[in-house]
């Protein structure tokens, strides 16, 4: 199963997910799934952050692209 169809696939994720990303780097693009809101799209953003689930985490995605 993908990821994209995890979270498009119902609620039941909500359950046991409470941040997740789906990176596209070909596309430069970033979805953003989180429990309590819906899909939030990024277009080439230059980091993620882990929020309070990973405070202080930060993703370099200038490492990520090509």
């Amino acid at each position: 199963m993908t990821l994209a169809r995890f979270f498009n696939g119902g609620d039941s994720w909500r359950a046991v997910t409470r941040l997740g990303w789906l990176i596209d780097p070909q596309n430069r693009r970033v979805e953003i799934y989180r429990s309590t809101k819906g899909v939030e799209v990024l277009e080439n953003p230059t980091e993620l952050s882990g929020e309070a689930v990973l405070p202080n985490f930060i993703l370099n995605l200038n490492k990520i692209w090509y």
